[in-house]
């Protein structure tokens, strides 16, 4: 199970966000997801223009994230305002790499919106 969240950011800002990286493959008795241990893992958001463009299309941009809590699943990401010029929606994603593996489990759509 990935989650799907939608961002929102403010037209030419620079946005800093928190990431709270969860565990697909953990699901806790609650019925939510356990944190995705991050330790030795490389994580980076991802943005293009729609959930289907291709990542190999001029409008995919990568950010890496900063780890704050590695146990915790922990994370920021900067995006400078000059990636926010543009109102209007597109799409973003995690992607982890631990342990040879990739997983994606958040991502959603990115709303910039006039100021």
């Amino acid at each position: 199970m990935t989650v799907n969240q939608q961002l929102n950011f403010v037209q030419n800002n620079d946005e800093t966000i928190s990431i709270a990286v969860t565990d697909p493959t953990q699901p806790l008795q609650s019925g939510q997801l356990a944190p995705f241990n991050l330790t030795g893992a490389t994580v980076t958001f991802i943005r293009k223009a729609t959930q289907a463009t291709p990542d190999t299309d001029p409008s995919f941009k990568s950010y890496s994230v900063t780890v704050t809590n590695a146990v915790g699943g922990l994370g920021s990401v900067a995006i400078p305002a000059t990636d926010n010029t543009v109102a209007g929606t597109t799409w973003w994603r995690l992607d982890v790499t631990s342990g040879g593996k990739k997983l994606s489990p958040n991502y959603g759509p990115l709303l910039v919106t006039a100021a």
